[in-house]
This record gives C-alpha cells, sequence and structure tokens, in this order.
C-alpha cells in the first residue's frame, strides 16, 4: 500500500535526505576541540609525512604499534594541507565522508533488499550516536 504517490526514486531520496539530516542532527563534535588520538595522528604526519605510513612498517609502528591505519592517516594528511589546525574543516570532511558512504551503502543494498533493510543498516553505519565524539 502506497501512503504518498511517489516514485521509486522519489521515496529513495527521500530516505537518503532523512539519513544526512540525522547525521546533522546527532552529531554534535563539530562543537569540539581535538580529542583522543587525534594529536597523535597529526604528530605522526609532522613527523613522518603522509605517504610513508603507507610503505614503511617502522613508521606506523611508531605511531600506533598494533593498529596498521594508513588511510585514517591519508585522510588526516589531506585534511592538514588543507585546513592546518583548525579541527572544525577535519569534523565537516567526516560528516561529507559519511554522508557519501551512506548514500553509496543505501543504493548499493537497494538493489538487493527492501527500502526498509537499506535504511536501517545505512542508518546503523552513521556516526549519529551521542558516544561518537573523533574525528
Amino acid at each position: 500500500m502506497n501512503f504518498l504517490p511517489l516514485k521509486e526514486s522519489q521515496r529513495d531520496g527521500i530516505i537518503l535526505i532523512i539519513l544526512w539530516l540525522l547525521i546533522g542532527v546527532c552529531y554534535y563534535p563539530v562543537e569540539y576541540w581535538w580529542l583522543e588520538d587525534d594529536p597523535i595522528f597529526l604528530q605522526g604526519i609532522a613527523r613522518y609525512g603522509i605517504l610513508a605510513h603507507f610503505y614503511r612498517p617502522e613508521v606506523w609502528q611508531d605511531l600506533m604499534p598494533y593498529h596498521l591505519m594508513p588511510w585514517v592517516i591519508l585522510s588526516f594528511g589531506i585534511d592538514w594541507q588543507l585546513f592546518g589546525f583548525n579541527p572544525i574543516g577535519y569534523y565537516w570532511h567526516h560528516l561529507i565522508s559519511f554522508a557519501i558512504v551512506i548514500t553509496i551503502a543505501f543504493l548499493l543494498l537497494r538493489q538487493f533488499f527492501p527500502r526498509w533493510i537499506c535504511a536501517t543498516v545505512a542508518h546503523c553505519i552513521t556516526p549519529a550516536w551521542k558516544w561518537t565524539t573523533t574525528v
């Protein structure tokens, strides 16, 4: 039963807009300063650069000996080049990245599953939780 006479793509668009709004409403770290391990990542980037984390094990082991996270370093490195030490730019990049991931996940899952399952899964991977406090 259709309550709204909308096309499938219009319904998908409405769901995506709701998911994006949930990110904006529930994600509050934009008001914060550097948190948790953010300064450690920036220190590693300042010391070794960005790309060394991809091919020199001693570099990423110096930063975090038990975690290989070159994509996080790449993201921080790009943000550092764009925004310097202004955390607001980092957080906005984070929000935009999540919006893109949610959109891709929803549209991909929509090919195989009902709309409500896709929206639920997409919402579960959002940072729309109060305990998400870092970049």
